[in-house]
């Protein structure tokens, strides 16, 4: 299907239902925590829209609201720009509608490979490892909630042990002698 012309929009409040559901539908999965890890990063996300966090929105030019499809990205741990997860109605696929949205957000600036934190079914049907070159990072999304429960930590003024790689974790209230 070719597209007649597409409109990319920074994302609205409005968009907040579609976007939850359209990709907690597209990673359904047997493995039930797979959803809660989700709502995680969707929940980190949206809040910081603007400011850390990119979403962007492909639309109709002349209906903003009727959706073609979105994109997320952001900054996960040393990686400056990540690709969290691109939906596109289904209707709308093979019409450049998704490639739009990542040359929105990666411009001129993309990477040789460009990181994502998921994989999805289509990203392999789509051969989108060669087309955009997405290199998937199964450590992106945990890093990505381990930051945000960190920093969800700090905001609430809770501290927490944080234990280096290679040490043994101690107890706080072990008495030393």
């Amino acid at each position: 299907m070719a597209t007649t012309s597409i409109q990319i929009r920074t994302y609205k409040p409005l968009d907040e239902d579609f976007i939850y559901h359209s990709w907690l539908s597209s990673i359904r999965c047997d493995f039930r925590p797979a959803e809660g890890l989700t709502r995680a990063l969707i929940d980190g996300i949206i809040p910081d829209v603007g400011s850390k966090q990119t979403l962007y929105v492909a639309c109709e030019p002349d209906e903003e609201n009727h959706i073609l499809g979105w994109a997320a990205a952001g900054p996960i741990s040393e990686f400056p720009l990540v690709l969290h997860f691109v939906f596109v109605k289904r209707s709308f696929r093979r019409a450049g509608v998704a490639t739009a949205l990542v040359d929105t957000i990666f411009g001129d600036t993309r990477p040789g490979k460009i990181p994502c934190s998921y994989w999805t079914f289509q990203a392999q049907q789509y051969s989108l490892k060669d087309k955009w070159g997405l290199k998937y990072n199964a450590f992106l999304l945990p890093a990505a909630l381990n930051e945000r429960f960190c920093l969800q930590q700090r905001d609430s003024g809770r501290s927490s042990v944080q234990v280096q790689p290679g040490q043994q974790g101690e107890d706080p209230q072990k008495d030393e002698g």
